[in-house]
């Protein structure tokens, strides 16, 4: 993968192209009739080019027209979905094989500005300079928008679907889930491995519900897994809306440790 000098020798075909300025690179159309870039961003000259590599893992960057070509000060040049990972794991992370779909239904949640800053950002390589430009706003709000944005695919069940894939992320998901409706709770937990969690971790179980079960020495979700609800709503001071909490709260844990791969 070689910069070649643009005058040495031009595109023939019309494309998309790694292209470089004076101060960075990015991705761009070539026009042949023209013989000249499309864009010329912030009035800086093409002066090398070189055609877009076939990716690491096999994906056709060319044929689904998703680009990142953001050149780094050590000149590399990092592809979506690498650059958004790299933010996201801090540069240590494995992409899951349907990373595709994982991305998409992950920044689905995102609303519609936050969205398309990252759009722009990872998938199309602008600058937050470039970005706040486009979109009629602050470079320090761009920040912020992105930031805020990050810290939304950082948060606990988002970050176990981008790190290890939409579909194995299900499927574990989907494996507690039919062991809790068939009543298998205990199971469930020991598949976790969260048998001997203390019953203090589920922030969901209220705290009349917590001293309910502390009078009662109940520590674990394994001990708590024992008891049915019957027994729940005959402890002292416990009561339906009580019991009904502590039963809600520790499906719920169970349910998001689910994503914890």
């Amino acid at each position: 993968m070689n910069w070649v000098s643009i005058k040495d020798k031009k595109p023939t075909v019309s494309g998309k192209y790694f292209v470089a300025g004076k101060y960075s690179a990015y991705a761009d159309y070539w026009d042949v009739d023209e013989s000249r870039f499309l864009k010329d961003r912030n009035g800086n000259g093409v002066k090398w080019w070189m055609e877009i590599p076939a990716s690491p893992d096999g994906v056709d960057y060319k044929k689904k027209g998703m680009y990142q070509a953001k050149k780094a000060k050590r000149g590399k040049t990092v592809e979506f979905p690498y650059s958004f990972y790299q933010d996201l794991t801090d540069g240590v992370f494995t992409l899951p094989s349907d990373w595709e779909a994982t991305v998409e239904h992950c920044w689905q949640m995102l609303d519609e500005r936050t969205r398309t800053v990252f759009e722009l950002v990872y998938k199309n390589g602008f600058t937050q300079g470039e970005v706040a430009e486009k979109m009629g706003v602050s470079r320090q709000r761009v920040h912020q928008i992105k930031a805020d944005g990050m810290r939304r695919m950082k948060q606990y069940g988002t970050f176990q679907i981008l790190t290890h894939g939409l579909k194995k992320v299900e499927k574990n998901r989907d494996d507690v889930s039919r062991l809790l409706d068939t009543g298998k709770l205990q199971e469930a937990l020991k598949k976790l491995g969260i048998f001997n969690t203390e019953v203090n971790e589920v922030a969901a179980i209220s705290f009349r519900g917590k001293r309910v079960l502390m009078e009662q020495g109940i520590k674990t979700l394994g001990q708590l897994s024992e008891l049915d609800f019957p027994t729940i709503v005959s402890f002292p001071g416990c009561g339906m809306t009580t019991a009904k909490n502590i039963s809600d709260a520790l499906k719920q844990y169970v349910l998001m440790s689910s994503y914890n791969m």
